[in-house]
């Protein structure tokens, strides 16, 4: 995890998949072993440092199902938005 930011700074998907109530926080919760609360501390840390714009497309429950949280449309329309201010500021 400590090299993702780098080799992948936008992999929300990842995050949200290890930040789900049926993953990192399990094995905190269930084990409490240092290095699950470490990783969970890191991982909540590089999602925290994402853009606003990776986050809250979806969530995963308890059970380990993704509930969607924006529509497949509006989440294009965010990223969209995203990249094309990053081009902008390269111009």
């Amino acid at each position: 995890m400590a090299k993702r930011q780098q080799t992948t700074p936008y992999n929300f998907q990842e995050y949200e998949l290890l930040k789900g109530r049926n993953a990192l926080p399990y094995l905190v919760e269930k084990f409490g072993y240092p290095c699950f609360k470490e990783t969970l501390e890191q991982v909540n840390r590089q999602y925290d440092a994402m853009p606003d714009a990776f986050k809250g497309h979806y969530r995963i429950d308890d059970n380990g199902d993704i509930k969607m949280l924006k529509s497949p449309g509006e989440s294009k329309a965010i990223m969209d938005r995203f990249w094309e201010e990053e081009r902008s500021k390269l111009k």
